[in-house]
């Protein structure tokens, strides 16, 4: 399919009447056209030629009248065009490039180059576990500065552990000296999993994509969930624990996400689903996060008990 970039704005007149109206002939969009751009019939049948030849449109003759239907979605256009905007925006010199990704920004080239080979080693593995790849290779720009990053990112305020980020189908990474709880690399590899889970299934629920990310960039350590699991324990003596599951609703609240160890405990929820169901079940729970039986063969209360008796078996 042809990208949307190349519609000139004559042919966005054209093809909103056809989003419109298909399956359309050219004398009702000549006529449509009339009083807005006061074009000659030979122009409208030249600019509908020219997205047939592009394969945006597709015609059906009857008789000597031809019926014009769209072959791209308006969404899809929009979007497209947005994508245009956007790479003009992150666009300038090249710093590296491999089979899979494309790094811009601040050439910290040792920084790059560590990013780059940890995120072509793990593609084969995430994209195999997660059933999904990249159609085109995915820009990753590093950035001058934390705040640099924020802004993109459309938070203007982040806290200070927000050191990567996706938006625009971009990995937004921050400068390496950000990063000294963790490694950079693992942080963009977390990052990657959110994109592919997001064009899997935007729907997934919050705790969800975070709790796969966590799992596939091998960041969290046993410490820190030993740590969370107690906490848990405790909370839910004392009556005042959160379901892991419930969290699904923190779409936007990732700071609560964090404060309620939902990294920790979201980590576990996918070890559990791997040990027990099979690594398999973690691609199908994505694109069907609500169908519990159908995926596990239990119920939803039956899951996440046998998910508490897991982690307190494991980690306890």
């Amino acid at each position: 399919m042809v990208d949307s970039k190349l519609i000139s704005d004559a042919e966005w007149e054209i093809m909103r009447i056809i989003w419109a109206k298909a399956p359309v002939t050219s004398t009702v969009i000549i006529k449509e056209l009339e009083g807005i751009t006061g074009w000659m019939p030979t122009t409208v049948k030249t600019l509908l030629s020219r997205l047939v030849n592009k394969d945006i449109l597709e015609f059906e003759a009857k008789g000597r009248t031809f019926y014009y239907s769209p072959l791209v979605t308006e969404e899809k256009c929009i979007r497209d065009e947005m994508q245009n905007v956007v790479e003009k925006v992150y666009g300038g010199t090249l710093n590296h490039e491999t089979t899979h990704f494309v790094f811009k920004g601040t050439p910290d080239m040792p920084f790059v180059l560590k990013l780059a080979e940890t995120l072509e080693n793990s593609y084969e593995k995430i994209t195999t576990d997660l059933k999904q790849t990249l159609q085109a290779p995915l820009l990753v720009y590093t950035h001058a500065t934390q705040k640099r990053l924020h802004s993109a990112l459309g938070v203007l305020e982040g806290p200070e552990w927000l050191r990567a980020g996706y938006l625009w189908g971009i990995l937004h990474i921050a400068p390496l000296s950000c990063f000294h709880d963790l490694p950079a690399e693992n942080a963009a590899v977390h990052t990657f999993t959110q994109l592919l889970i997001q064009q899997i299934n935007p729907s997934t629920p919050y705790w969800l994509q975070q709790a796969v990310a966590t799992y596939e960039s091998a960041w969290m350590t046993h410490e820190r969930i030993q740590l969370a699991v107690r906490a848990l324990i405790e909370s839910e003596e004392v009556g005042n624990s959160k379901p892991i599951h419930q969290m699904q609703v923190m779409r936007d609240a990732y700071l609560a996400f964090k404060e309620t160890k939902g990294y920790e405990l979201g980590y576990t929820v996918i070890e559990f689903i791997v040990s027990v169901y099979g690594r398999e079940k973690v691609a199908d729970f994505i694109r069907q996060p609500h169908d519990f039986m159908g995926i596990f063969g239990e119920s939803e209360s039956e899951f996440w008990l046998k998910w508490r008796g897991f982690i307190a078996k494991i980690y306890s």
